[in-house]
């Protein structure tokens, strides 16, 4: 096999553009992804995040620009491609009528790199429930089965369409720990998310997908540096809402109850953790923000979708 491209590169996008008629796809998409990085694709939901993943995977044809994968053309070469990449769909459909167990041995023997012994250390890790039928499972029992199809070949390119939809927490460390001794041999991973935590502790570099269009390409603290950090203070005594407004890059924005107060931060927090230490604080919530709050704070309030 002739590899043409950068062998430097996993995959490389050059004005990558998909249309649906009249609908929004993707739209001059440029992006480079290093051998043996994990790389995120961040965006809304609608964003473009599944279509670029699927031109990828020579699953839909671009109307226009190019895609190589492994240094080789995706609309020349699919075949091989496929031959060294593994992807999980954002949405699958199995048998419902046939176990977990049933599934994936017959998938397997679909493969000549099929390793009994893969799947079993992956369905044990995942806590796959091998004999319950595809059909009764929730959608994070299913997501389980679906990773163990996904990441039980060896492959060179692992690309992941909202690989933890569905998990719990302890399933979702579980995921990071795979994915940390698959790129410690030597494999890229592209996953795709529309939560920002569910990839900065896996990611490097994320790519942000807005209405088709990436925006930005750039590291996971970066990105995160650049959101505004919502914070739920409760004190002990009556929040002192006025004093709070005069405190440096905080922004008040309710105060539901005379004891609590939602704030805003957008740049340190040392300056309000300072003010908070000279009162009673009950409790502090800061939740993550999700990505598309982060999008309409920097890239515009115009329709995601």
């Amino acid at each position: 096999m002739n590899m043409s491209g950068d062998g430097r590169l996993a995959v490389k996008t050059t004005a990558l553009t998909k249309s649906f008629g009249s609908s929004r796809g993707i739209s001059d998409v440029s992006v480079e992804i290093h051998r043996g990085e994990v790389f995120g694709l961040l965006g809304p939901n609608g964003a473009g995040k599944t279509t670029l993943l699927r031109c990828l995977m020579d699953l839909i044809h671009p109307t226009s620009g190019s895609a190589q994968v492994l240094g080789e053309e995706v609309s020349r070469n699919s075949k091989f491609i496929r031959s060294r990449v593994s992807y999980l769909p954002g949405e699958f459909a199995l048998w419902p009528t046939l176990t977990a167990g049933e599934t994936l041995q017959r998938l397997g023997r679909l493969r000549a790199d099929h390793d009994a012994e893969r799947v079993a250390q992956l369905s044990s890790r995942f806590n796959v429930d091998m004999d319950r039928p595809l059909g009764q499972m929730s959608r994070g029992n299913k997501q389980k089965v679906g990773l163990v199809l996904a990441l039980s070949p060896v492959m060179d390119v692992y690309i992941l369409d909202e690989p933890t939809g569905g998990l719990d927490p302890i399933m979702q460390q579980h995921f990071r720990e795979v994915v940390a001794t698959e790129v410690e041999r030597g494999a890229t991973i592209l996953l795709s998310s529309h939560v920002l935590h569910e990839v900065e502790h896996l990611a490097e570099r994320v790519g942000v997908l807005r209405a088709g269009e990436l925006v930005a390409v750039e590291r996971v603290d970066s990105l995160r540096s650049r959101a505004a950090l919502p914070i739920t203070v409760t004190f002990a005594g009556v929040a002192p809402v006025q004093l709070l407004r005069a405190v440096p890059d905080v922004e008040v924005l309710a105060s539901p109850t005379e004891t609590t107060v939602s704030l805003r931060v957008r740049g340190a927090i040392d300056p309000l953790l300072k003010f908070l230490a000279g009162y009673e604080v009950l409790s502090l919530v800061a939740p993550e923000a999700e990505l598309e709050e982060i999008f309409l704070e920097f890239y515009g309030s115009g329709d995601p979708s």
